[in-house]
């Protein structure tokens, strides 16, 4: 806090402004200040005034003041002398705006050179994406465009809230800018289900390392249309039974082979003592013949046709319902919808050797 009031108590004195009227302005107000500073070649002063602006909140002062005001700053560290200053802020302007370009007409050589120099040596991207997108899955993809700072290959991931990687959008070089495409599926052809995921873009340097990763927010919204549910199959109860039981067969033959014997050795109480002769044989063998016909037409393990039929019909008739319902199912889970949301970026570092 000291160390503040006597930056504002120097500034003021240079401006002829006291301290309360400085510590009042805003960072747009500042970066005005700063500017004029610099423009009047009071470059103590401009220092002050520009890193006071840039010392507030990001969300007050714009991203385009923030460029500015970088770019002024470094400059300012120029004309002071202070080389290691000047291409800290000329890096903290590549990593802020990769596009940024400072007019020619209003910065000299030395500082534009200075600029070109550190932008060349600082691999990073700028992730340019809409805030929020519905992704129709199978009929579009999600597209974002990047923005290089200089020649360099980069690796663009789509991520868990981990660091897991699920997808990789893109692999290669960008020289200046490229679009890039999500198609809302992971490695293996899945959808993301609802939750937070990042889209990460690295920076490799030519030994094949990352030098730092940009990573952007997706907050996901999956929609998915409710599915049918698999229809059961037939209750054992709806079955008829497709086998002969062993009663029937075995009665008829049993039934007809003791009436068939029995009509042939009792003539007596049979013919009322009358010879039939050779009749009762006859008459006894078609009954026993009756008896065996009846044991094979009904024996034991015949398949019953009418049933068998009746029973596959049952089961096909249910196989069909089940394929109908995965087929509308399949249909279902194909129109899904993603809504993307996307947050602010964020810069990891990586320690890697220098290049």
């Amino acid at each position: 806090m000291i160390r503040r009031l006597a930056l504002l108590a120097a500034i003021a004195a240079a401006l002829g402004v006291s301290p309360a009227e400085s510590a009042a302005q805003t960072p747009t107000e500042l970066l005005e200040q700063g500017i004029r500073a610099y423009r009047d070649l009071e470059f103590d002063a401009a220092a002050g005034f520009l890193r006071q602006s840039l010392a507030a909140p990001t969300r007050w002062l714009p991203a385009s003041d923030r460029s500015e005001a970088l770019a002024y700053l470094a400059a300012t560290e120029v004309f002071r002398g202070n080389a290691d200053s000047a291409e800290s802020s000329f890096r903290a302007l590549v990593l802020h705006d990769t596009r940024y370009q400072p007019d020619r007409l209003i910065f000299p050589p030395d500082v534009t050179n200075e600029y070109d120099r550190v932008r060349l040596d600082t691999k990073v991207v700028t992730i340019e994406a809409p805030t929020r997108y519905e992704l129709e899955l199978g009929e579009d993809e999600f597209a974002a465009t990047l923005y290089g700072s200089s020649f360099h290959r980069v690796r663009a991931t789509l991520q868990r809230s981990d660091g897991q990687e699920l997808a990789l959008v893109y692999r290669g070089p960008i020289v200046d800018n490229i679009d890039i495409r999500w198609d809302g599926l992971d490695a293996n052809g899945r959808y993301l289900e609802t939750g937070s995921y990042y889209l990460a873009v690295a920076s490799i340097e030519t030994a094949g390392t990352p030098v730092r990763t940009v990573r952007v927010p997706l907050n996901l919204r999956a929609n998915v249309p409710d599915t049918l549910p698999h229809p059961n199959p037939p209750a054992d109860s709806l079955f008829l039974p497709e086998i002969n039981p062993s009663g029937p067969g075995a009665e008829a033959l049993a039934g007809g082979l003791l009436v068939g014997g029995a009509l042939m050795v009792l003539p007596g109480a049979l013919a009322s003592g009358t010879d039939l002769g050779s009749t009762q044989y006859v008459v006894g063998g078609a009954v026993s013949v009756a008896g065996i016909i009846g044991f094979f037409t009904h024996r034991p393990g015949r398949p019953i046709l009418s049933n068998v039929e009746a029973n596959a019909t049952l089961r096909r008739n249910w196989q069909q319902r089940a394929e109908q319902v995965a087929r509308t199912n399949e249909a279902r889970r194909a129109d899904v919808q993603l809504i993307i949301e996307t947050g602010a970026a964020t810069i990891l570092e990586h320690r890697t050797p220098p290049q």
